[in-house]
């Protein structure tokens, strides 16, 4: 699940109303208007408060001088206050269908996405996907947050690659040959099929969990300990990816993780709360791993207001020293 989840539902929800209800005075779809407005307002806000604090303390801007300057030429409020890597363009991605379920061709293997999402949305999600957010890099394009590897820590051939928050699954997907198994933990039902058409070619490597990664194991919901006994070998990689949830998870996980001798990776998403960078850089610290920051700083507001500075680092990696 990825910090996108609000624009595609309310892409998609607003398409399932116009396309099946054809109705201007429907209830629902104002409903959807009135939270695209609010979304829009609260980005205002925050770009206001966020260029009022920055003017009032000029020496904390000059850590941010290369963001701040990118708002301002587009004055608005952007997760990733960062130029584009790439003349490409959305309309350059073919989006074809097969039973119903639309794709686009990712390094020559299909990436599917759920039935009845638009062709544009899908167009515009890949497009991000690869040169907004560009989570595949290896950090070769400057000011990208969200790439969820580096030089120093990244899949290598032997690995198992936990994809936990695996939504649409490209991360697995572009790195299905390298990984010698994945599990896919995804817990949104929307994902199921998509998922499965898109990793059906390898169906003797991949293993399909959906369930969320918790604090507790039940029907519903593994931990992470649970997970790596089961599942996990003498190497593997751990992207995680689950709406704030991480500092929880890891905090349930720390002496497992300290018992652990085997090679050990992880990729973690920061930014979804205010406090989650240095919660989770303070378990890591404690358990005996090496860390280290992507690069830049992303904006986000979906599940707390922002205070300052602000910005917030995107992805925290770490590999056990063992």
């Amino acid at each position: 699940m990825r910090n996108s989840w609000i624009k595609n539902c309310l892409v998609n929800i607003r398409a399932f109303f116009t396309t099946n209800l054809r109705s201007r005075d429907n209830e629902a779809l104002r409903r959807i208007t009135a939270l695209e407005d609010t979304v829009i307002d609260i980005r205002r806000f925050s770009y206001f408060n966020l260029m009022t604090y920055f003017s009032a303390h000029p020496e904390e801007a000059e850590s941010y001088r290369e963001e701040i300057e990118f708002l301002k030429r587009v004055g608005t409020w952007v997760t990733f206050p960062y130029p584009k890597c790439t003349d490409a363009e959305t309309d350059s991605i073919r989006v074809q269908r097969h039973r119903g379920m639309p794709y686009v061709m990712h390094k020559g293997k299909r990436l599917y996405f759920p039935h009845g999402t638009p062709i544009d949305a899908v167009r515009q999600q890949y497009f991000d996907y690869l040169h907004t957010e560009c989570l595949l890099g290896h950090d070769d394009c400057k000011g990208k947050p969200h790439q969820y590897q580096s030089p120093r820590v990244h899949i290598k051939p032997g690995d198992t690659l936990f994809d936990i928050g695996a939504a649409e699954g490209i991360f697995a997907l572009d790195n299905i040959e390298i990984a010698s198994k994945v599990i896919l933990v995804e817990s949104d039902p929307i994902w199921s099929e998509p998922l499965r058409a898109t990793f059906a070619p390898w169906g003797d490597k991949v293993t399909f969990l959906k369930k969320n990664i918790g604090t507790e194991d039940n029907e519903t919901t593994i931990t992470l300990e649970t997970l790596l006994r089961t599942y996990g070998n003498e190497s593997a990689f751990i992207k995680m990816d689950i709406e704030g949830a991480e500092v929880a998870t890891l905090s349930v996980a720390k002496d497992f993780l300290c018992q652990r001798k085997e090679a050990l990776k992880l990729s973690l998403t920061t930014y979804h709360f205010q406090h989650d960078y240095q919660e989770l850089k303070d378990i890591l610290d404690k358990t005996g791993f090496a860390v280290e920051d992507s690069s830049g700083h992303m904006l986000f507001c979906q599940y707390d207001m922002p205070l300052p500075p602000y910005f917030r680092k995107g992805i925290l990696r770490a590999h056990n020293t063992k």
